[in-house]
């Protein structure tokens, strides 16, 4: 196996790791907040609009967060491959 295969390998392994790891709490509370708004337009449909508005300005920001954690990521991953291109 060539390093960069094994370099992929690293990474494709780690990336997986993550998203197993995370995706079932962000699921979970994906769901309770479209029972919420289901909820809240039942019964207060005055505010459902407002609580969309919340959402998309909290997806907005996460957005930000997220790119800072991918970024963090990246730089992460390149000084790993160049510890492993180091060692082999």
């Amino acid at each position: 196996m060539e390093k960069r295969e094994m370099i992929d390998l690293i990474i494709q392994e780690r990336l997986s790791l993550y998203f197993q790891k995370n995706s079932a709490p962000g699921m979970a509370r994906m769901k309770r907040s479209d029972a919420f708004l289901a909820l809240l337009e039942e019964k207060a449909p005055e505010l459902a609009e407002e609580f969309q508005n919340y959402l998309d300005w909290i997806a907005a920001h996460g957005g930000d967060e997220q790119e800072g954690i991918y970024l963090y990521g990246l730089h992460d991953g390149i000084r790993l491959m160049k510890d492993v291109i180091m060692v082999a």
